[in-house]
């Protein structure tokens, strides 16, 4: 079922196209554009029809505006616009409309906000995928948060989705982590490690993991490849535990190791050659990648016969796109701009359409304490792991402040902001708003079946009415967008009516029906800041 919000938009679109054919005005049905408007004090929609028909109707926008609010009908949605800004129509919903939005969130309650829009189809997600060489770090939160939002945000709207992590765990990064074990394994039998060579792990972590390797009583000296592989599995059994503590759980990790020793990475080189999109070309073979628009052909097998990174990289996608999914999404760190190309380029060269597969950025993050930048790591030494990051300020501000930027733009996560607990904090401020309805809840009688929502007039009970008839809207945007920034930015604003709505009327002791109405409109809040707040992973507690 639409909701209540899309049934208006598209109602009055409707109805100023009816009005503009009655006059003449020839125009297509999907041209009649309304929507939010930009700016607070424009009506609760609008509408440039006017500008659009100015060619067709020969005359100006403001007077075609005109002629369009005059000849608007009673109708059951919005009164008769105003017109404004040399030609825009500015809509003011109906009480009696905008006010039956409070049964039907209270009466759908969790489930409110879902719709139908991916249809049942099935996407695959994929993001984090750090090598298994170290602990994650702060950087891989940011994508854990927006990928499993994300998860959640496409499920919400109608999407089979399943979340995958791939493990980096075959090539030379496994290679120098062995070396890395053995080294310090090296140092915990009395023998100093002068120089450590060039690439090879040096971290902490790896003393930690020799330790652990010794107290579990293996031999000090071991194959560099048992080393690396033994590591490997240590810090991915780690990272997925990380993970789940932050709320981050995967239907699948999928192995490159695994992927390599099935044969996947011979069979797709084995593909592209037959399709002729691999050739020879001195003593290399390179796939002809800018016949699908790519920058530069890539190589993929070198002249000494070993492969390059893409080759397992272009096993991998052929595996998944074999798995019959509608929809790929890959979320990579931004050190991976140049793998959009090629990729885009593999599934076509594998016969898939181009939008098969989407690829997103998630860019970095930088810490900031005191409005300077955090460079180190107590315990490693070396970077900031998402372990430390939660210890110090905890899973729902890790998780809001990694969320509330687009992620395609580098985000300041400020250490002090995150730690308060003000409304300065913006997910204190929203959880907050959520615990205040709670505790009326709390103080309330036993709720009256008896109330009129069209009671609920107030410019402040309007702002929430509205909130909550977009709510669902919202979410379809931000999974059809790809936008999980846009959550976070919807609860403050409802966060933001319901406070100065609790400042302003009183709800429990309002005079005869009003205050059922009022709780009642408390209530349905309340199911919508659960609601948001579920989809981005954050809690949502009963006092604060």
């Amino acid at each position: 079922m639409k909701s209540r919000y899309l049934r208006a938009v598209e109602e009055i679109a409707q109805q100023l196209l009816a009005i503009a054919r009655s006059q003449g005005w020839e125009i297509a049905e999907d041209a009649v554009l309304v929507q939010p408007p930009s700016e607070p004090g424009h009506g609760d929609l609008t509408s440039n029809l006017a500008f659009r028909l100015a060619r067709v109707a020969r005359r100006p926008p403001q007077a075609i505006a005109e002629t369009l609010a005059q000849n608007w009908p009673e109708h059951p949605v919005a009164d008769a616009p105003e017109v404004g800004g040399a030609g825009f129509l500015n809509f003011r919903l109906k009480t009696l409309w905008l006010a039956a939005v409070v049964d039907e969130v209270l009466e759908q309650g969790p489930q409110y906000g879902n719709s139908e829009e991916g249809k049942g189809r099935r996407a695959l997600l994929e993001f984090v995928s750090a090598n298994p060489t170290g602990p994650l770090v702060v950087a891989n939160g940011r994508a854990a948060a927006v990928g499993d939002t994300l998860a959640r945000l496409m499920e919400a709207a109608g999407w089979q989705v399943e979340r995958e992590y791939y493990v980096n765990d075959a090539g030379n990064q496994i290679q120098r982590l062995g070396q890395a074990m053995a080294l310090r394994l090296q140092e915990l039998r009395g023998q100093p490690v002068a120089v450590w060579p060039e690439g090879v792990y040096p971290g902490a972590y790896v003393r930690r993991l020799a330790e652990r390797w010794l107290a579990e009583g293996r031999p000090a000296a071991a194959e560099v490849e048992e080393l690396g592989r033994w590591a490997a599995e240590v810090l991915r059994a780690e990272q997925e535990e990380e993970l789940l503590r932050f709320g981050v759980r995967y239907d699948r990790w999928f192995s490159e190791r695994g992927l390599r020793e099935s044969g996947a990475c011979e069979a797709v080189l084995s593909q592209l050659r037959a399709a002729g999109w691999l050739v020879e070309e001195e003593g290399a073979q390179w796939f002809l990648s800018t016949h699908w628009g790519d920058d530069k052909n890539r190589v993929m097998v070198k002249s000494d016969g070993s492969w390059t990174y893409f080759v397992p990289d272009a096993a991998y996608h052929a595996d998944k796109l074999a798995r019959g999914y509608d929809l790929l999404i890959d979320l990579l760190g931004p050190d991976h701009h140049g793998y959009l190309g090629r990729l885009k380029a593999l599934v076509q060269a594998l016969g898939y359409p181009e939008d098969r597969l989407e690829v997103r950025i998630v860019q970095l993050v930088r810490l900031v304490r005191g409005g300077e930048p955090v460079r180190m790591s107590k315990r490693e030494g070396e970077f900031v792991t998402l372990a430390e990051l939660v210890d110090e300020v905890g899973v729902d501000p890790a998780r809001w402040f990694f969320l509330e930027r687009a992620m395609d733009t580098p985000l300041d996560f400020d250490l002090d902001l995150a730690q308060l607990r003000t409304n300065e904090n913006p997910v204190y401020y929203v959880q907050y708003a959520a615990a205040r309805i709670k505790s009326l809840l709390r103080s309330a009688e036993a709720p009256s079946q008896t109330y009129s929502a069209a009671e609920l007039v107030e410019p402040e009970e309007r702002a929430l009415l509205l909130g909550l008839a977009r709510f669902p809207e919202v979410v379809a945007e931000a999974a059809r967008e790809r936008a999980p920034h846009y959550l976070p930015r919807f609860l403050t604003e409802l966060a933001g009516d319901f406070h100065l709505f609790y400042r302003r009327h009183r709800i429990l002791n309002a005079p005869g029906t009003l205050a059922a109405a009022r709780l009642a409109l408390a209530r349905a809040v309340l199911v919508v800041l659960e609601r948001g707040l579920g989809l981005m992973g954050i809690s949502v507690p009963d006092r604060m």
